[in-house]
């Protein structure tokens, strides 16, 4: 019979003794309830990949521009930097992708390239896209040419620290002060992508136009596109003055945005 009640092998002594020496609480409180004796002093590091993101300075109340220093395009390809703003920790195996989407805000977006990359602690890479075929010899036929597309990167990693910052956009075109009298006004597509019925909701960004947009709120049906107006003042039209606009659907979820320059 053994001499341990409720332990049927003596052999089982030892390792039920030192699994209860392990894990015995620190201390015990009145209620009698055990405080874990595995704890971590700081979590553990993780990579920070980004590019300058319009989203994440929105959201830090900055201002935030669609003409992204850190996204530039040509006729035949598309470059991009992107960093791993960690001093620590490497990031491996991270995705980074290049869409592309007619000029607007909310459009579809689709993919023309993919790279995955690592990223040792502090690294900036300057990444190339070419562009395909279609799209790299369309001088200005279609949507996806220059001044009529948007560029959007994407970087994904599963260990990631702030995910706020791996989106980035380039949707930006450049306007004349003369092409724009006497209306001063443009025009640009609004479109809600999503399956559902929303509304959107649009807002200028502080500037020296004295510019608005219309509508500044509107419900759009699933897949619904409309034309939206930017209206400046004309009298001050300055050459390298520039103008975003924000789109938000209901309860603030960031839509897109896009910015005029004023050449």
């Amino acid at each position: 019979m053994s001499p341990h009640p409720g332990v049927k092998d003596q052999r089982d002594v030892p390792s039920r003794a030192w699994a209860l020496a392990w894990c015995r609480p620190l201390r015990r409180d009145p209620s009698d309830h055990p405080a874990c004796c595995i704890a971590l002093a700081e979590p553990p590091e993780r990579p920070d990949l980004a590019i300058y993101s319009q989203e994440e300075r929105l959201a830090q109340g900055a201002p935030a521009t669609w003409i992204s220093p850190d996204i530039n395009y040509n006729f035949t390809e598309v470059r991009a930097v992107v960093r791993n703003l960690s001093g620590r920790v490497s990031a491996v195996n991270a995705h980074v992708a290049l869409c592309v989407s007619p000029f607007g805000l909310g459009t579809a977006q689709v993919m023309v390239g993919i790279q995955r990359l690592s990223f040792v602690p502090g690294q900036e890479l300057r990444l190339v896209f070419p562009l395909p075929q279609a799209l790299a010899t369309s001088p200005g036929d279609n949507d996806f040419t220059n001044g009529n597309s948007g560029w959007h990167v994407r970087v994904e990693h599963p260990l990631d620290r702030q995910p706020i910052n791996n989106r980035g956009s380039l949707v930006a075109r450049g306007v004349f002060a003369r092409d724009l009298a006497p209306a001063a006004r443009v025009s640009f597509p609004v479109r809600n992508d999503f399956a559902s019925a929303r509304r959107i909701d649009l807002g200028v960004t502080p500037n020296r136009l004295g510019a608005t947009v219309r509508p500044a709120a509107r419900q759009f049906a699933p897949g619904e596109q409309v034309d939206a107006e930017l209206t400046f003042d004309p009298a001050l039209l300055v050459s390298g003055q520039e103008v975003s606009v924000v789109a938000r659907a209901e309860g603030g979820a960031f839509v897109g945005g896009l910015t005029y320059l004023i050449m």
